[in-house]
């Protein structure tokens, strides 16, 4: 649905969604059913190991709401404005894993226990794009200009998982499976920290031989937030040829865009600390030459 707010500014209000089906996903063929002992013995084949069994069987869902604002140039000014509302769920989000999710099912035997938030989930992000050119004609202050971006969005699911192979059964990591903890108490802390951004002490590892009942990426990492503007300066040099001279900033406001956290719960060194974050503030000076 669109409506004309004024001669120039169009508000647009959609919804978008889609359905995937028999899509890429991976699991260990050969995986033994939990319990002490040798794998082998256990293994649907005892005389290979993990095997990696790639399937068209994935199945995913997307819905959106999306509403913008787009001003055409007038007086000087232009923006175009984006707010999406979604929720992506599906039971494997890549063909190989990612720093927030295996995208490996830790029971191959149980796939449906996989269904979740998918990796790249981002339940909200706004966006704005604008410019403006500033007034004035004079030889001191004409032919500038005002640009900048805005991007504020939710943080990205991740899944707890666990170092060792608790349950024995093969989920060593790397390009297969982990074993996951046992949720056992609410994971969101109201004030979170990078030295705790969850409460660890929701989280316990399983007895031995078993599974852990902790779901797929059912935590969400850090937001973000960034403002990047731009002041340039157009010269005419001669007819058909000008330069223009750019003063950038890159998240401006040097907001600490911070980084997943650590996963591992069975390292209370590291689990849920937060070690690094994205890049800080950054001033370039550019120039450009067309004609």
């Amino acid at each position: 649905m669109q409506r004309e707010l004024s001669p120039s500014t169009v508000l647009s209000v959609a919804y978008s969604g889609s359905k995937g089906t028999h899509l890429v996903r991976s699991l260990d063929l050969n995986q033994p059913p939990p319990g002490p002992g040798d794998l082998s013995a256990r293994r649907p084949y005892p005389d290979y190991g993990s095997i990696f069994f790639t399937e068209s069987g994935g199945n995913s869902n997307f819905n959106a709401l999306e509403v913008s604002v787009n001003r055409r140039l007038s007086h000087s000014f232009s923006l175009l404005a984006s707010y999406t509302y979604s929720k992506s769920i599906d039971d494997t989000s890549a063909f190989l894993g990612t720093i927030s999710d295996k995208n490996f099912p830790q029971n191959s035997h149980d796939y449906r226990a996989e269904r979740a938030l998918s990796s790249f989930d981002m339940r909200q992000r706004f966006t704005a794009a604008y410019s403006y050119s500033l007034p004035g004609h004079a030889l001191w202050n004409r032919n500038f200009e005002l640009r900048g971006i805005a991007t504020a969005q939710s943080g990205q699911p991740m899944t707890p998982i666990l170092l060792g192979d608790n349950s024995n059964t093969g989920n060593t990591g790397g390009i297969f499976g982990s074993d996951r903890p046992n949720l056992v108490g609410d994971p969101h802390l109201s004030q979170p920290t990078v030295q705790e951004w969850f409460n660890t002490a929701a989280f316990a590892v399983a007895p031995p031989y078993q599974f852990g009942n902790a779901g797929r990426n059912i935590l969400t990492g850090p937001g973000l937030v960034t403002f990047d503007l731009a002041l340039s300066r157009r010269f005419r040099v001669r007819e058909g040829m000008s330069m223009q001279f750019d003063l950038e900033g890159f998240n401006l406001f040097n907001r600490a865009n911070f980084d997943l956290p650590q996963l591992y719960v069975d390292d209370p060194a590291t689990f849920v600390r937060i070690f690094s974050a994205q890049a800080p503030r950054q001033i370039q000076f550019a120039m450009r030459t067309s004609w």
